[in-house]
């Protein structure tokens, strides 16, 4: 997998967990509701939605590291992006297309895999958050004998 075929995977649709920990080292994990990776993979913008994020969004006060592991449904390719965190705000009106198509994305994927129309619907997130991210590494996660091989960082 390179970084083109991670886009690729991402505008067909990814389940997103997003990762953190506290200032004793505790981790969390939050959903994701979109990501926007830049042409030259060097940084990358989450989108969040703050009810479901909130201890996510302290650890980062307390400590800029992140890790971002996504997948697709139907096939488990996979990746995990680390980097730090350099800045939260809200969303950009001009962003919410992006988002929105990644949640789309992610609702036709799980159909794919028996999950009904109906309750895919109702996954529907509506990000509020945009955490922007200076990636240092991605990893390939997909299993398999590259499972865990470092992609690379930009």
């Amino acid at each position: 997998m390179d970084i083109n075929e991670l886009k690729d995977i991402i505008k067909l649709g990814v389940s997103m967990v997003v990762a953190t920990r506290d200032a004793q080292m505790r981790p969390d994990i939050c959903d994701g509701a979109g990501i926007n990776i830049s042409s030259d993979a060097s940084k990358m913008t989450i989108f969040l939605v703050q009810q479901r994020a909130t201890r996510t969004l302290a650890n980062i006060e307390n400590n800029s590291s992140i890790a971002v592991s996504m997948s697709r449904p139907p096939t488990y390719a996979a990746a995990q992006i680390k980097g730090r965190v350099t800045r939260v705000r809200p969303v950009d009106p001009t962003e919410q297309p992006i988002a929105q198509e990644c949640a789309t994305a992610f609702q036709r994927e799980i159909q794919l895999i028996g999950v009904t129309r109906e309750a895919a619907m109702g996954l529907r997130l509506v990000p509020d958050i945009a955490v922007d991210v200076s990636i240092e590494n991605i990893f390939i996660q997909t299993p398999g004998p590259k499972a865990g091989q470092s992609m690379g960082s930009p």
